[in-house]
């Protein structure tokens, strides 16, 4: 899914990744290991989908083998980005 929007790219100097993470956690429980916290805070995004792809790998889930999944985590990101802004 490469999905542009105008809040996006996030880099890693952007507050709202860890945001993001934090809400993803505690709304639909993707919740990664510090270490997987950190080493996706300091990487940039282009897309809503590389995020997610992100956030997926580090919980164990292929992206391409979970498309609902994929896809319902872009769409949490989509719904929810202005609130962790």
């Amino acid at each position: 899914m490469k999905a542009q929007f105008s809040d996006w790219p996030l880099d890693a100097t952007d507050t709202v990744i860890a945001k993001l993470l934090f809400g993803a956690c505690t709304e639909i429980g993707y919740c990664l290991s510090q270490d997987d916290n950190d080493r996706i805070c300091a990487m940039s995004f282009d897309a809503i989908g590389e995020f997610a792809s992100e956030v997926m790998m580090a919980e164990g889930l292929s992206p391409e083998m979970h498309r609902d999944l994929f896809r319902g985590l872009c769409a949490w990101v989509c719904e929810n980005r202005s609130k962790f802004s």
